[in-house]
C-alpha cells in the first residue's frame, strides 16, 4: 500500500503529468510558461536576477536553458501547498 503523505502523492502525480506532456527535460517556451514568466524576455531578466529557484542548466552542443520535469514538479508542489497554508481554498 502506498504510505506517501498527500504533498508527495501530489508531487508525483505532477511529475507525471508533465512528463507525459512534455518530456523529462523541459525548455523552450514550456519552460518559461510553466515557471510562470509571461515571456521570453520576462525569463531571461529572471535568469539574470537569479529569481528562479528551479535548477536551470545548458547542454553541451544544444541551444536554450532546460530544467528536469521532476525539479518543476517539486518546486511547483512547494508553492502551491505553501500557499494553500494563508487560504480559506482546499
Amino acid at each position: 500500500m502506498n504510505n506517501l503523505g498527500p504533498i508527495r502523492k501530489y508531487e508525483n502525480q505532477l511529475e507525471k503529468d508533465l512528463i507525459s506532456e512534455y518530456g523529462i527535460l523541459i525548455s523552450g517556451n514550456y519552460l518559461y510558461r510553466l515557471l510562470g514568466f509571461p515571456s521570453k524576455a520576462a525569463f531571461r531578466q529572471g535568469i539574470s536576477k537569479k529569481q528562479i529557484h528551479v535548477p536551470i542548466f545548458r547542454l553541451e552542443n544544444r541551444r536554450g536553458r532546460h530544467a528536469l520535469a521532476k525539479d518543476i514538479a517539486k518546486w511547483l508542489t512547494k508553492n502551491r501547498f505553501k500557499a494553500l497554508e494563508y487560504s480559506d481554498v482546499n
